[in-house]
């Protein structure tokens, strides 16, 4: 099986390349797909590593649009600052200083 190829073997590149993006293609995780795959997982790890394509790509990252509405005509709402000699004696207190 060509897993026991070297890294440095361009032919094995191709084939580990082929296996880590059909990975991140698949609904599962790395594992599984080793496993249906007959891989070995440490051997699959390690072409990752070595070809800088990184764990998080095999996650589904999605992306969500955020549209701030203008705050026309509104004045930002502020909340008032605790005063200094409670927040000093709040602070102490948890900190056992009291």
């Amino acid at each position: 099986m060509e897993s026991t190829e070297t890294i440095e073997n361009t032919t094995g590149r191709e084939f580990w390349r082929g296996h880590i993006l059909k990975a991140r293609d698949s609904s599962g995780t790395a594992a599984e797909y080793c496993r249906k795959n007959n891989l070995k997982p440490g051997t699959f790890y390690s072409y990752r590593r070595h070809l800088g394509i990184s764990s998080g790509s095999l996650e589904r990252k999605r992306f969500v649009r955020v549209i701030q509405e203008p705050n026309v005509g509104k004045a930002p709402e502020q909340q008032p600052l605790p005063d200094p000699k409670w927040l000093a004696d709040f602070v102490l207190g948890i900190l056992g200083g009291r």
